[in-house]
């Protein structure tokens, strides 16, 4: 049995942390490579967490991630403002909340949604949750394709 079983995390996690440092030397492509590699990555370990360890067919966690991330997009962008009028008379200059504040309320909002969708099928398995939460969220988005 080696000594060093969990050196390997630590020295991933900083070549993960000095890897956009040196990246950004090259330009903005390689950066936008690798951080688009590492959310698939993000995405592959949840779909490993849910269906691996789970044992679900649970097709629907790809949502509450995209939920965060519109959060993220509207509350650290001037979008916001431009696309609603109440928010616009609140803040004419447009709704810059800090990145470092948002993270965590998307994160929070995907979660709440996540779990009030998903604690009323959490005696279903197999296709059956699937079908649930595929449901509850083409329902959830059916105004905007009426629209």
């Amino acid at each position: 049995m080696p000594k060093n079983k969990g050196l390997p995390y630590p020295l991933a996690a900083i070549a993960l942390l000095v890897a956009p440092l040196l990246l950004q030397q090259l330009g903005n492509g390689p950066v936008r490579i690798v951080n688009q590699a590492l959310l698939y990555v993000l995405l592959a370990l949840g779909m490993n967490i849910v269906v691996g360890y789970a044992g679900l067919l649970d097709l629907g966690y790809v949502a509450f991630y995209a939920l965060g991330a519109y959060v993220l997009a509207l509350l650290c962008s001037p979008h916001l403002s431009e696309k609603f009028a109440g928010v616009h008379a609140l803040f004419p200059a447009g709704l810059h909340t800090p990145w470092w504040l948002v993270i965590p309320l998307g994160a929070g909002l995907a979660g709440l949604l996540g779990v009030l969708l998903g604690a009323p099928p959490l005696k279903l398995h197999g296709d059956y949750l699937a079908g649930v939460i595929m449901g509850a969220l083409l329902l959830s988005a059916l105004p905007e394709v009426l629209r």
